[in-house]
Order: C-alpha cells, then structure tokens, then sequence
C-alpha cells in the first residue's frame, strides 16, 4: 500500500483518538505495531554493528517514527507540497545519515 493511501486513514485515526477511546486504542495498536516492526529491524541492523553507537534500538525506532508519521507526511506534503518522492528521499537521507554516520555531531 502506498503513503497516500495510508495518510488519510492514519490521519482521521490520529485525530479521533483525542475524543474516542476506540480509536485511541486503535491508534495505540498501530503505533505500537509499527514501532515494534522498527525496534525489530533496527535491533538486526544494530547485531550486524551498523547501527551508531550513540543510538540504543528504542530511541532509533522512535527517531524513524516520528520521520515517517502522518503528522510529519501531512506537514511537508500537504502543507508544504513537497512531492511524494522528495518526502521519501528526504526521509530515507535523514534516517541513514542520523542512524549509521558513527562521526555526525547530534543536533
């Protein structure tokens, strides 16, 4: 499935879930899913002695989440109109240049 069809159901789920406990546990279900799915692979990349050495498994996770949520998608390209290339793009440099340069200062 691609971004554009997932944004607007991430999105409405995101803001029913301030008035909603069904869809607050919805929200927390796929959060919890997709932050996992992350913790799982990055938890591999860091076995293989990739992952920086100033990221734990977690806080990686949660930085690649935060990168890729509908908030984020919906302020660049929504708001913003960035193509859906360039988020990606920009998304994938950011993660890699953050998650595996062991020598870049953190911001």
């Amino acid at each position: 499935m691609t971004t554009t069809v997932i944004y607007p159901v991430g999105i409405q789920l995101h803001a029913a879930a301030l008035n909603d406990q069904g869809a607050a546990a919805a929200w927390d279900d796929l959060n919890g899913a997709l932050l996992q799915g992350l913790r799982v692979k990055l938890g591999q990349i860091a076995d293989k002695g990739v992952l920086a050495p100033r990221w734990t498994v977690d806080r990686a996770a949660e930085f690649v989440w935060t990168m890729v949520h509908p908030a984020t998608w919906r302020l660049l390209v929504v708001e913003c109109g960035w193509r859906v290339e360039e988020f990606r793009h920009s998304r994938r440099e950011k993660v890699y240049r953050m998650l595996f340069a062991p020598d870049l200062a953190v911001l």
